[in-house]
């Protein structure tokens, strides 16, 4: 384990890292927070990454998706496959970004030589549930399917942002605070385990709570209004839960920030 930073707080680098050079293709797998409903059209952080030209962006995010009733064990693995027939384990809408990614030449290449990332923004939508652990600890297994059956190496897991503090939230906040910590909690200790039985994977975690967690207690810092933290529709919160573009911008910042500090 290397030293850690208030946005990268468990950070395990292995053989397979190569700096800012492992960021050439990401692959994102989240919901609504990597990838907004079809009509709407607000920027989030992953079409920031997407102005980033030296870096191959592969967002297979779908809105709505959680890890309990989504993300299956079984077809987990097919988004780094080894044949050229993937079953993805999104929604028939979204398949076709499965297929395009995953028999592309650029995707076979990456592949060969395990340099892609994936990066697990999932966990906001499953916070409603009461069997925290219980997810968690599918989401690592299908992270270790990954790296066992197909040779993924780097992976960088997103945790939970303070959703207990969205406008949304006002009417159980505490107990969404108590939901999102144990998530977060759970996903850092999984984190760690897994890396320790997996020498040659690289693993992060990359705190989304803390970044909005900044944002929310200083609003002026980052040319907000004193009062947009509690506004829906304001500059930070676009609505009861999703962030505005201004605020998703911070976000791919810092996540593209802490990455390429963890250099060679």
């Amino acid at each position: 384990m290397i030293k850690s930073s208030v946005d990268l707080p468990v950070p395990y680098r292995g053989s397979h890292w190569c700096g800012e050079s492992s960021l050439g293709n990401i692959a994102i797998l989240g919901d609504s927070y990597s990838k907004p409903d079809l009509e709407e059209e607000s920027a989030v952080w992953v079409d920031h990454l997407l102005k980033d030209t030296s870096i191959c962006v592969h967002n297979l995010a779908f809105p709505s998706v959680t890890v309990e009733d989504d993300l299956h064990y079984r077809d987990f693995s097919r988004v780094f496959p080894r044949n050229r027939r993937p079953t993805p384990m999104f929604p028939p809408s979204i398949r076709p970004n499965y297929l395009r990614f995953c028999t592309s030449r650029p995707f076979q290449y990456v592949q060969a030589n395990r340099l892609v990332i994936l990066v697990s923004y999932l966990g906001i939508n499953d916070c409603g549930s009461t069997s925290a652990d219980v997810i968690v600890e599918a989401l690592f297994g299908a992270v270790h399917d990954l790296y066992v059956k197909t040779g993924a190496r780097n992976f960088v897991l997103v945790d939970v942002p303070p959703i207990d503090r969205s406008p949304g939230a006002l009417d159980s906040s505490d107990e969404m605070q108590d939901r999102v910590e144990t998530w977060n909690g759970l996903l850092g200790a999984r984190t760690s385990k897994f890396a320790t039985s997996s020498p040659q994977a690289t693993v992060f975690v990359f705190s989304s709570h803390n970044v909005l967690t900044d944002v929310l207690d200083d609003p002026l810092e980052y040319d907000f209004g004193e009062n947009d933290p509690d506004d829906e529709g304001g500059a930070v919160w676009e609505d009861d839960l999703h962030l505005t573009p201004a605020v998703h911008a911070i976000l791919a910042d810092r996540f593209l920030a802490s990455l390429k500090a963890e250099d060679q």
